[in-house]
């Protein structure tokens, strides 16, 4: 898609009124709070959630780097 496109695309999406907003807010998410609301309460009736959940090391893979290089200080 090119960035023409894109940007006729954008300036037709609008999820809130902005006369009706607040602009003393300093919220990054202030555009799209209301359709956040809304997802958030259809993903929270949908989910049935447990008192307990276990989320083990294999199920999620580290992809990242190690920022800690560990040397070994007393070489024998």
């Amino acid at each position: 898609m090119t960035v023409n496109r894109f940007q006729i695309i954008m300036s037709y999406i609008y999820f809130t009124d902005n006369c009706s907003m607040d602009h003393k807010n300093n919220d990054r998410f202030t555009l799209i709070n209301s359709f956040l609301d809304s997802i958030k309460a259809i993903f929270s009736s949908e989910i049935d959630t447990v008192k307990f959940q276990l989320f083990d090391e294999m199920m999620i893979p580290f992809k990242g780097h190690r920022y800690i290089k560990l040397k070994m200080i007393l070489k024998k």
